[in-house]
């Protein structure tokens, strides 16, 4: 299996996870934990496991950065109305 391959493996597997109801704070460690066992059937050896780790971080990495960058695009950032803030007359500001 190629390493997009993996990638896709382990982005469905965690979002079928997910649709089972593991919570979303549990979804990072399901992901390393599919990655680890891929690459360790297939190379059980030290680099094999060490690979592993480092592809389920990656995929874990990965998928948070599209999915705030994508919510960041999609919902326009909220701007601060200055004149609705209350006035700080706790420091002796006028």
């Amino acid at each position: 299996m190629t390493k997009p391959e993996k990638i896709a493996f382990i982005l469905a597997f965690t979002q079928l996870f997910k649709h089972f109801g593991t919570p979303k704070s549990w979804c990072p460690f399901v992901a390393i934990a599919i990655a680890l066992i891929l690459e360790v059937v297939e190379r059980p050896t030290g680099p094999g496991v060490f690979d592993g780790l480092i592809l389920g971080i990656m995929v874990t990495g990965g998928f948070n950065l599209v999915k705030n960058g994508s919510e960041f695009v999609l919902n326009k950032p909220k701007t601060t109305d200055f004149s609705e803030m209350e006035h700080d007359t706790d420091r002796g500001a006028d």
